[in-house]
C-alpha cells in the first residue's frame, strides 16, 4: 500500500522577485552550520568548529545532530570547549552552558565564578558482544579560587576530581582529566591508564591540552611532552623548545613555534595535519578529523574533513541568495533511513555553488543565473536572459521538461516525498511566473498544484509540499493544489507585499510590516511574532523566519536543532528556511586592516607593546595612540579566548604598564596572548608573547 510518510516541503522562499544587487557572505544555522569568520578571539575543534568573535558573539560549523551547536545567539561568550558530541561555553558573567549529548542544565553547577570549562566525550562497547556504541560525556570548570567543578558521566571515575590542590589548568580526555597544580605539576585521573600510569614529572608546565585516548603538555622551555595512545604517532611530538601553544585531537596533534608557524602529526587520513603556510598563527584547535587554526587578524584556517561542513564554505565568495532543503533515502534490507541536505546559493558573478552532506562544487559551468529554488529532487534557476534551467539534485543533469522561453521573472521548486514500503521516491513540480502576470507550472500534480487559475495576474509565487501561493498583482492572495484541505483559504485583503508556502502552512508578508500565518501548526509554525516591523518571510519545512527593519532575524517553529537560533546580528540582507537548517546573506560590512587603505581615510595602527616578547614579573608597557579622536576597549586575550583584563580608552595618547596579573591578580602563564583595540571604526589585534 501506498503511503505519505513525511512531507518535506523542500522550497523555501525564492528571495527576491528579480535578481538581488547586494551580496554578501552565506551563513547558515541549525542541523548545518557555517557563518562568516573574521574578528576571532577563540576557537575548538571538536567533530564541528567552533569560534568566538570580539564582540562575544558564538558561531560555529558542521552538523548539529545532538544540538551541540544551539546556543542562544547572544554577545555573552568567553570561552568554548567542544567533542565529538557536546559542547560548554563560559559566559561573561562567570557561568557555563552546555550544549549536545548529556548536556543536562540542571546539573551545572550555580555558580558565577568559573574560568575555564572542557568536556569530554567517551565512546565505548558495553559488552563485546555489543552491537552499539555508548557514548558518555563529562564536563569540567575551574574557579576562581583554583578548585574543579565535575559533573556528567563517571563510569570511569572521570568525575573523581582529586581534592586538597589549587589548579591553574584543566582539560577533558575521552574518559580522563588532567590538570597543571599551582606548583606547575600534572594531576590526572579517570580511566585511561596510559595517561595515569606516565605522568610526566616536573614543576615547570605551563599548558595543557588532551585528546581522545592522549596528551599533550608544554613546559615553560617551550619544549613538548606526550603521553598516552599512540597508534597514529600522536605521541610522537617534535623536538625542540621553540614551541609556544598545543593542542591534542582524537588521533593528531598540534603546536604553534614562536615564530609564528604551524607543526602537526599523527593521523593525516584526511588531511588534518596539512597545515596552512604562514607565521601568523596565534591559536589551535585539533578535532576529530579536522583542524583549526587562528590568525593574528582573527582570521581562521580549517582543514581536513569537511564531511558535515566543519571545515566551512569558500569566504572569498560573495553570494546574493541561497536555499536549503533535505530529502530521505531509506535502505529497506537494513530499516535504516539517512537524510542528505543540500544548500544552494547564488553567488554575486551569476554562477551557482551547491553543498551537500560532503563538501562543494560548482553546479554547472555558467554564471548568468538571477534567481535559484530547492526542492529535494531538483534545483530550478532562472537566468538573467529570462529562460529557466532545472539541474536533478541526484546527479546534477539537466531536466529536459523544463518549459522554453525568456520572458520568466520568478519560479519556486515544490516536492513531496513518499514511500510504498518497497521503494522511496519524490514528486517534484514547479512554478513560473511571466513578465505578463500569468503563470506556468509544470511537474507531479497529485493535488492539483499544477492546476493553475484561470483569469489572474500576479506579482510573486511560492510553491509549497502540496499547494501553491500567489500574490496578485492587487495585493490579494489566491492559493490552488492540497486537494481535500482548507489551504486555499486565504486572509483577505489587498494589502500584501510576500507569500511564502510551507507544507500544510502558508506566510503572508503586508505592507504595514505584519505577518499573517495559516494551515497546520503542529510545532508552532503558525505561531508568528507580534509586531509590524518585518521586510521578509520565509516557510520553512516546520520551522519559520523573518527579517526585520533592523536587519535582525527571528526564528520560531520547530527548534530541536537551533534553525530559529539566528546569530544575533544586524546585517542581514536575505533569508530562507529549509529542512531542520536556515539560510541567510549577511551584509558584506568588514573592513579589515589591510583593506583600510582602500576608505578615504587611512586607519593608521593605534597599538603597540615593548618589550615583546617580555619576561613574565617584568611588565610590559603597551602605547596606545587613537589618532583619529574617538574612544574605545583595549583587552588582553589567552590563546583559548578568554579575556584577561580591558579598560576602556579615550582620545589621548597613553600607556599602559599591564604587569602579567589577571583580573582576580594572579599572574599568567607564560606563553601566546594577544591584545586587541576595538573602537567604532576598526579592529586591531596583535601578538604578545610572556616568555619565563
Amino acid at each position: 500500500m501506498k503511503k505519505t510518510y513525511i512531507v518535506l516541503a523542500l522550497i523555501l522562499l525564492t528571495i527576491g522577485l528579480f535578481a538581488q544587487t547586494e551580496s554578501g557572505y552565506l551563513m547558515t544555522w541549525g542541523y548545518r552550520y557555517y557563518g562568516p569568520m573574521y574578528d576571532v578571539i577563540a576557537i575548538s575543534a571538536g567533530s564541528n568548529s567552533f569560534f568566538i568573535k570580539s564582540d562575544g558573539a558564538l558561531q560555529a560549523w558542521g552538523g548539529n545532530w545532538y544540538n551541540q551547536c544551539s546556543f542562544p545567539g547572544e554577545n555573552i561568550y568567553q570561552a568554548i570547549s567542544s567533542s565529538s558530541y557536546s559542547s560548554i561555553a563560559l559566559k561573561a558573567d562567570g557561568t557555563v552552558i552546555t550544549k549536545g549529548l548529556d548536556a543536562d542544565q540542571n546539573e551545572i553547577p550555580t555558580s558565577n565564578d568559573f574560568v575555564s570549562a572542557e568536556v569530554g566525550n567517551y565512546s565505548y562497547y558495553a559488552w563485546p558482544w555489543d552491537d552499539d556504541l555508548t557514548n558518555t560525556t563529562f564536563f569540567l570548570a575551574l574557579k576562581e579560587n583554583g578548585s574543579i567543578a565535575a559533573w556528567g558521566d563517571n563510569s570511569f571515575g572521570q568525575c573523581n576530581v582529586p581534592g586538597g590542590i589549587s589548579i591553574r589548568a584543566i582539560t577533558a580526555g575521552g574518559n580522563f582529566g588532567v590538570a597543571i597544580a599551582y606548583d606547575g605539576s600534572l594531576i590526572t585521573w579517570g580511566g585511561n591508564t596510559l595517561i595515569n600510569d606516565n605522568v610526566p614529572q616536573g614543576n615547570d608546565f605551563i599548558a595543557i591540552d588532551a585528546g581522545d585516548s592522549h596528551c599533550l603538555a608544554l613546559r615553560s622551555d617551550g619544549s613538548i611532552v606526550a603521553w598516552g595512545n599512540n597508534y597514529y604517532g600522536q605521541c610522537e611530538a617534535p623536538e625542540g623548545n621553540n614551541f609556544i601553544a598545543i593542542s591534542a585531537g582524537y588521533g593528531h596533534s598540534l603546536a604553534i613555534k614562536s615564530n609564528g608557524t604551524l607543526v602537526a602529526w599523527g593521523n593525516n587520513q584526511s588531511g588534518q595535519c596539512y597545515v596552512p603556510i604562514g607565521n601568523d598563527f596565534i591559536a589551535v584547535s585539533a578535532g576529530g578529523n579536522h583542524s583549526l587554526a587562528l590568525k593574528s587578524d582573527g582570521s581562521v584556517s580549517a582543514f581536513g574533513n569537511n564531511y558535515t561542513g566543519n571545515c566551512g564554505l569558500p569566504w572569498n565568495y560573495m553570494f546574493t541568495s541561497a536555499v536549503s532543503s533535505g530529502y530521505r533515502t531509506y535502505d529497506w534490507y537494513f530499516g535504516s533511513s539517512t537524510f542528505f541536505y543540500k544548500i544552494v546559493a547564488l553567488r554575486s558573478d551569476g554562477a551557482l555553488l551547491g553543498w551537500d552532506n560532503n563538501d562543494y562544487d560548482i553546479m554547472i559551468a555558467e554564471n548568468d543565473f538571477q534567481q535559484i529554488s530547492l526542492s529535494a529532487g531538483y534545483c530550478l534557476a532562472l537566468k538573467t536572459d529570462g529562460s529557466l534551467l532545472s539541474l536533478r539534485n541526484s546527479d546534477g543533469q539537466i531536466s529536459t521538461d523544463t518549459p522554453s522561453g525568456n520572458s520568466f521573472i520568478a519560479i519556486s521548486a515544490g516536492s513531496t516525498n513518499y514511500d510504498n514500503e518497497e521503494d522511496e521516491y519524490i514528486r517534484s513540480y514547479s512554478l513560473a511566473l511571466k513578465n505578463d502576470g500569468t503563470i506556468v507550472a509544470w511537474g507531479n500534480n497529485d493535488y492539483g498544484q499544477c492546476n493553475v487559475p484561470t483569469g489572474i495576474t500576479c506579482r510573486s509565487i511560492s510553491a509549497g509540499a502540496t499547494h501553491c501561493l500567489a500574490l496578485k498583482t492587487d495585493g490579494s492572495l489566491v492559493s490552488w493544489g492540497a486537494s481535500g484541505s482548507d489551504l486555499c483559504n486565504v486572509p483577505v485583503g489587498n494589502d500584501f507585499i510576500a507569500v511564502s508556502a510551507g507544507p500544510g502552512y502558508s506566510l503572508a508578508l503586508k505592507s504595514n510590516g505584519k505577518i499573517i500565518a495559516w494551515g497546520s501548526n503542529n510545532l508552532g509554525q503558525c505561531n508568528v511574532p507580534t509586531g509590524y516591523y518585518y521586510t521578509a518571510i520565509s516557510a520553512g519545512v516546520t520551522h519559520c523566519l523573518a527579517l526585520k527593519t533592523d536587519g535582525s532575524v527571528v526564528g520560531w517553529g520547530d527548534n530541536t536543532y537551533g534553525q530559529c537560533y539566528a546569530p544575533l546580528r544586524y546585517d542581514y540582507i536575505a533569508i530562507s528556511a529549509g529542512y531542520n537548517v536556515s539560510c541567510a546573506i549577511v551584509r558584506n560590512n568588514f573592513v579589515c586592516n589591510d583593506d583600510a587603505a582602500q576608505t578615504s581615510e587611512v586607519i593608521e595602527s593605534c597599538i603597540n607593546a615593548y618589550p615583546n616578547p617580555f619576561r613574565l614579573f617584568s611588565g610590559v608597557t603597551f602605547d596606545i595612540d587613537l589618532k583619529n579622536k574617538e574612544s574605545g576597549v583595549f583587552s588582553i586575550y589567552n590563546v583559548k579566548g578568554q579575556k584577561v583584563t580591558s579598560f576602556n580608552v579615550n582620545s589621548t595618547k597613553q600607556k599602559y604598564v599591564w604587569n602579567g596579573k589577571d583580573v582576580n591578580n594572579r599572574f599568567c602563564s607564560t606563553g601566546v596572548y594577544f591584545y586587541r583595540l576595538v573602537t567604532n571604526r576598526q579592529h586591531e589585534t596583535k601578538k604578545l608573547l610572556i616568555i619565563k
